[in-house]
Order: C-alpha cells, then structure tokens, then sequence
C-alpha cells in the first residue's frame, strides 16, 4: 500500500509539470536539448514545492492545499521572469552564447 501511494505521488509530480511546466518539447531530434528541458521542469517543480511548503508554514497547509492555484503560481513566477527579460539587457546574457552543448 505504501508503495501505491508513493507511485501517486510520482505521477501528480509527472502531471503538475506536464500541465503548468510544459515539461516535454515536440522534437525528436535534439535528445539531449529534451532531457536539459526536462530537467529545468523539475527544477521548476522543486522551486514551486518550495514555496508551497513555505507557504503551507506560515498559513496552515489545509488552506494552501485548498486554495492555492498552482497554475496561477507557476503564471506569476512565469511574468515575473518576463520582468527580467525586459528590465535586463541582452548583452547581460550573450556570455552564454559561448558555453559548450555538451
């Protein structure tokens, strides 16, 4: 039974990163850009689990787990890094351009 309930666990992980950070791209051909794609998602999902739990402390986790939006969450962690897109200038991320792909 435990391991049942730890198997939900792992596909509400798989099924809040497909719905909110669109974890998986539509090539087939960049296998590794897919996996570092993947990867961020969880990334992403770790952060928002973060602030949950965060939140969930200073609020009472019954009402973060009723009331709280994930998707409204993910949207304004989504906006502000928009923010910083604009605010920041291009050249402040050209030195990227230069790391290696593998």
């Amino acid at each position: 039974m435990t391991i049942y309930r730890g198997r939900w666990s792992v596909e509400t992980l798989f099924k809040i990163v497909t719905k909110n950070f669109e974890g998986e791209i539509q090539t087939l051909g960049y296998l590794k850009a897919a996996l570092f794609y993947f990867c961020l998602a969880l990334v992403s999902y770790n952060i928002l689990a973060v602030v949950r739990r965060t939140l969930g402390s200073v609020h009472g986790v019954g009402k973060i787990e009723s009331s709280l939006s994930e998707l409204y969450l993910v949207d304004e962690i989504q906006g502000t890094y928009r923010g910083m897109t604009i605010a920041c200038e291009p050249d402040h991320w050209s030195f990227i351009q230069a790391w290696s792909l593998s």
